[in-house]
C-alpha cells in the first residue's frame, strides 16, 4: 500500500497475489543510513510502483517474500486468511 499527498490524498493497493517482481536498490549513502529503494512490479493496473527511503529494505524484502509463500500456501490449502 502506498500513499501520497499532504492535501489530497493518493493511495495504492497491490494485492500479493498480483507481486510479479520485487527490487531492492541501495545507493552508498543508502547503505550508509540503512535506507533503500524498493521497486514492486504486479500485474495489477499499478504496474510497477517505486518506494523511497524504506527504512532497511533487506528486511522488508525478506517479509514480502515471505508472506507471499504463506499466502501462496494458504491459497493451495484452502486456508482462510487469519485476521
Amino acid at each position: 500500500m502506498q500513499r501520497a499527498g499532504w492535501i489530497s490524498t493518493r493511495s495504492i493497493d497491490i494485492p500479493l497475489e498480483a507481486i510479479n517482481d520485487v527490487e531492492m536498490r541501495r545507493s552508498i549513502v543508502g547503505r550508509a543510513i540503512g535506507a533503500g529503494t524498493l521497486v514492486i512490479r504486479s500485474a495489477s493496473t499499478a504496474g510497477r510502483q517505486e518506494f523511497r527511503a524504506i527504512p532497511d529494505p533487506e528486511d522488508v524484502l525478506r517479509t514480502i517474500h515471505r508472506v507471499r509463500r504463506e499466502n501462496q500456501q494458504r491459497i493451495v490449502r484452502g486456508t482462510p486468511e487469519s485476521g
